[in-house]
């Protein structure tokens, strides 16, 4: 819900930047929580981490509502108030009355679960951003990062897997802060296409070792920097594009009607496939040997590449309803 909030008000030059904050508050959680549990026991990081849903649910009460549900409330008042506090001037009647306009022609369509199947603009983004949440997950992102630590206790000892653990999320709370601020600038299919290239890369690269030390008699004391330095890259490049521009998307894509239960779906499609890759991660690297799921996911990088050229569309610089007609006219 925050994604929707922050792509419904925000203008389309600055939408990328608020959409995209979402990821990056998101990757500070997984810093903190990593720096501050690699040095505490489980029970102490879980209480001190107790104090910030606390703290939230006492902001959260300030959170104000969007112009676009107050309009879809039919309270155009409230609507104005909100868009001039959004806007910070005090003549907003021009952009209320194209935001009355659009909702309305968006609130005209049906808006059941079915419908994101059924109306064409609804399907076609739903293929969209089906895909993109597959290919997210299927770059291996959540089993690397739930297995970092035995990554580098099982292939090399350049550093302790705490310390390695914490620079990994540092770099990537750094990349995704750059992303942000990119995002407007470059667009959200360059990002998708060289974060997907450059991750295939890198993953490649990392099977090609653990095929060399699991299968091979060589000495690779001189290259057990490799693994480090493959999670780093691959921690950069997946942050650029697919670690910030996915969730980005997700707000953009759907009509004020249908982007709820949109939202919903993509939820539950990207829980079953977190546990899948998972899973996959770990029975793969059990039976076979750990180059085995890099080696898969590389594969499904590539294709995201050809997914994300082909497919996707580009939403930098366009309003919401802009997009809306586009995918009409697709």
């Amino acid at each position: 819900m925050k994604l929707i909030w922050s792509c419904q008000v925000a203008e389309p030059k600055v939408r990328g930047v608020l959409g995209s904050l979402f990821s990056f508050v998101f990757i500070i959680g997984i810093f903190l929580i990593n720096s501050v549990g690699s040095y505490v026991s489980i029970h102490t990081a879980a209480l001190i981490f107790l104090v910030l849903p606390v703290i939230f649910v006492i902001i959260f009460f300030k959170m104000p509502e969007s112009p676009y549900f107050y309009v879809m409330k039919s309270d155009f008042s409230k609507a104005e108030k909100c868009l001039q506090v959004l806007r910070r001037k005090r003549h907003v009647e021009r952009e209320l009355t194209t935001l009355v306009n659009d909702i309305n022609r968006q609130m005209s369509e049906p808006g059941r679960y079915k419908d994101l199947f059924v109306i064409q603009s609804n399907r076609l983004a739903c293929m969209v951003m089906f895909g993109l949440r597959i290919i997210q997950q299927l770059s291996g992102t959540s089993p690397i990062s739930l297995y970092m630590q035995i990554i580098f206790e099982k292939s090399t000892d350049i550093m302790s897997k705490d310390l390695a653990s914490i620079l990994i999320f540092g770099l990537q709370l750094s990349v995704n802060f750059t992303a942000v601020l990119i995002v407007d600038k470059i667009g959200r299919k360059p990002l998708l296409i060289t974060s997907c290239l450059g991750c295939s890369m890198i993953l490649t690269t990392m099977s090609i070792y653990f095929i060399l030390q699991d299968h091979t008699n060589l000495n690779l004391a001189s290259l057990n920097f490799v693994p480090l330095v493959g999670i780093v890259l691959f921690t950069i490049f997946f942050a650029i594009g697919q670690g910030n521009v996915v969730n980005l998307m997700m707000g953009e894509m759907f009509s004020s009607s249908i982007k709820a239960k949109a939202s919903c779906l993509m939820n539950i499609l990207f829980a079953i496939f977190m546990m899948l890759t998972t899973k996959l991660f770990q029975l793969t690297s059990d039976y076979f040997g750990m180059y085995v799921p890099f080696l898969f996911f590389a594969i499904c990088q590539l294709l995201g590449v050809a997914f994300s050229y082909f497919v996707v569309p580009e939403t930098k610089g366009k309003s919401l309803e802009e997009i809306q007609q586009e995918l009409k006219k697709s």
